[in-house]
């Protein structure tokens, strides 16, 4: 079963790069932050779905010396969920503006803070192995895209005259609910388990000492061992980094109507003609 799980991974993953390069044609990385943000979380989504790896119990898939550890596999992670925290919380921000959503900047900059500082949290639970601080993570990850949910259920109600808006408002008010209710279903009571019966070592680890046990793994593919990441793993590798990819494809139509509905009322716009009357030359040169 792991194996074929982890075929299915690799083939989600090129699939994935592959819509990031179709998205990149349109779209280059110089052209938006987010965009640039969208690539790294895709890159490191995908590189994490060919080297799976769980950090607090030091268990790896496969055996390829450093770059299959729980410290290099952690480095990346923390580089590409504040990417991807920083693309969705932006691109929250220009739609719900667009709606007239008061304090948007504030509410966004939170939303953001909150993934960031929930980064912290995930070293903790690294470095120790205490599957505690995984816990906190997840149910900041959760707090934020509740907060949003709640911004962009009022934006929706706006009725917002921009189709990619309308579409990203609904989408939220349906995933963000929907990713909450399945981190307090699964994820945090996962790793609040894992905590109780001692996983990973509990809080034996002196944080320098974790840092240099997170450099080694232990190898296995057992499904007894792998079963319980396979859900999450799948959702976030495969499911985050199509809704990463489709929100650009959406920002970028919203910025196009954007613009298409400020040339047209820039055309739209009478040009003023001059009232100024000009003395004819000749009557000039009589008079002088």
């Amino acid at each position: 079963m792991s194996r074929s799980w982890h075929v299915f991974m690799s083939v989600a993953a090129i699939w994935n790069i592959n819509n990031l390069r179709n998205l990149l044609k349109v779209k280059p990385t110089g052209s938006d932050p987010k965009t640039l943000c969208c690539a790294i979380f895709t890159l490191v989504c995908a590189f994490r779905s060919f080297v799976p790896r769980v950090d607090a119990e030091r268990l790896c898939f496969w055996d390829l010396g450093l770059i299959s550890t729980p410290f290099v596999g952690r480095s990346c992670a923390t580089v590409a969920e504040i990417a991807f925290a920083y693309q969705f919380t932006r691109y929250w921000q220009r739609v719900v503006s667009a709606a007239g959503l008061p304090g948007s900047t504030f509410i966004a900059n939170v939303g953001w803070f909150l993934c960031t500082f929930a980064q912290g949290l995930c070293w903790t639970g690294v470095l120790t192995t205490n599957n505690f601080w995984h816990a906190c993570e997840n149910s900041l990850w959760g707090l934020s895209p509740a907060l949003l949910s709640i911004g962009a259920l009022y934006a929706i109600t706006k009725k917002s005259p921009s189709a990619a808006n309308t579409t990203f408002l609904r989408c939220f008010c349906v995933l963000g609910p929907a990713f909450v209710t399945y981190l307090a279903v699964n994820d945090v009571p996962m790793y609040i388990q894992k905590w109780r019966e001692g996983v990973g070592g509990g809080v034996d680890l002196h944080p320098m000492d974790g840092l240099f046990d997170s450099m080694t793994c232990k190898v296995s593919r057992a499904d007894d061992l792998w079963d319980i990441e396979y859900m999450w793993m799948t959702g976030y590798f495969v499911g985050g980094v199509w809704l990463s990819i489709q929100m650009e494809y959406m920002d970028k139509d919203f910025v196009g109507a954007k613009k298409g509905r400020a040339s047209k009322k820039e055309a739209s716009t009478p040009t003023r003609r001059s009232t100024r009357i000009s003395t004819p030359r000749s009557t000039r040169s009589k008079k002088d």
